[in-house]
């Protein structure tokens, strides 16, 4: 079981409650209080649904990108209050930007009881390969192991380098940095006892190709950032981690991550499920052709990412992914999704690199 989850009435009642916050003039952020004088409408009276969200329309990503931090600042958190700012990697565009207080924290405490229900020990070291500096997986996996009273060592990589590298034909430096990555994780493995690895669908395919898990006695993985087929997930599971927890968290910087249901964790099914930390974070699967139109069950759609946090309200993002829309699991008030995969309109746009 997946826990987390707040009861059927708990997504309107949070949503009323973050519509209040971001614009109540005492509260909100300067720029979505001037969003709501252009739109012309009072949010806190027009908005009590999440398919009142639609009178905002989609929100446009490349605001993250250029608008002025502090402009995005909520007026409720006062100058106590430390305030972080963190990047995505840039695979669309240029890096969008969000602010972190106290989400982070408490995502990673979500997580954490998710790898209860995987086995995931206490008191057991994590190595955490993957971005740190601007971008917030790195930031959270470190509180994740807080949480769970463990140790986490880190191997940073620029995830913008390499996609610089390989967006200009630059594919032998690219693999380079790579080696260099695996290189810098294998004298941790050597000399430090690490129990889970935490790292990139593409770092670990390096991984397993040049290092033995067995030898270093890894008792878990964790795969986080972008998607994973079920083929793929299958095929490691069976081949490399068949006695060992593997799990994938789905996300981004914008919203956080889903994670990946049990049922779908066998190395047997044929479709990888996920569901979001609700209520912060809502995951529809919309027409292309009209983002306010919810796909019915078990029918591929774009992910439209919707993001309720007393820091950041983002609604009604466009991913740059596409998937299933599943029912709810358990005691979840979200639809989840399954089998996540590049949206067809948005590739020729992205450069992965090693994420």
């Amino acid at each position: 079981m997946l826990d987390g989850f707040l009861p059927d009435d708990g997504w309107n009642e949070w949503l009323v409650e973050i519509i209040d916050w971001h614009f109540n003039e005492m509260t909100g952020s300067p720029y979505w209080l001037e969003k709501q004088k252009k739109l012309g409408i009072n949010a806190r009276r027009k908005i009590n649904s999440l398919d009142d969200l639609e009178v905002s329309g989609c929100f446009d990503e490349k605001v993250l990108s250029e608008v002025d931090v502090r402009r995005l600042v909520p007026k409720g958190f006062s100058s106590q209050h430390d305030i972080h700012v963190f990047e995505t990697g840039g695979s669309t565009f240029s890096p969008k930007r969000v602010i972190d207080v106290s989400y982070r924290n408490t995502l990673a405490k979500w997580e954490s009881s998710c790898l209860d229900n995987y086995g995931f020990r206490y008191e057991a070291n994590w190595l955490f390969i993957g971005p740190t500096g601007p971008h917030v997986i790195g930031y959270t996996v470190g509180l994740l192991a807080s949480q769970r009273r463990s140790l986490c060592y880190y191997i940073d990589f620029d995830p913008r380098w390499i996609k610089r590298c390989l967006a200009n034909g630059q594919k032998q430096i690219a693999n380079e940095y790579v080696g260099h990555i695996i290189d810098q994780s294998n004298q941790i493995l050597k000399t430090q006892r690490i129990a889970y690895i935490f790292t990139t669908p593409k770092i670990l395919e390096e991984l397993i190709n040049r290092i033995d898990f067995k030898e270093f006695d890894i008792q878990g993985v964790v795969c986080g950032g972008t998607e994973i087929s079920s083929d793929t997930y299958n095929f490691l599971k069976k081949e490399y981690f068949s006695e060992i927890p593997f799990v994938i968290f789905y996300g981004n910087t914008l919203g956080g991550v889903a994670i990946q249901h049990p049922s779908s964790a066998s190395g047997e099914s044929n479709l990888i499920s996920y569901y979001p930390f609700s209520p912060y974070c809502n995951l529809a699967v919309v027409d292309p052709t009209n983002p306010f139109y919810i796909q019915p069950y078990n029918k591929l759609g774009r992910v439209r990412l919707t993001t309720l946090t007393k820091e950041m309200f983002i609604p009604n993002l466009l991913e740059r992914d596409q998937a299933i829309r599943i029912p709810p699991a358990d005691r979840s008030c979200s639809d989840g999704i399954a089998n996540v995969s590049p949206y067809e309109h948005s590739v020729e746009m992205c450069v992965q690199g090693v994420y």
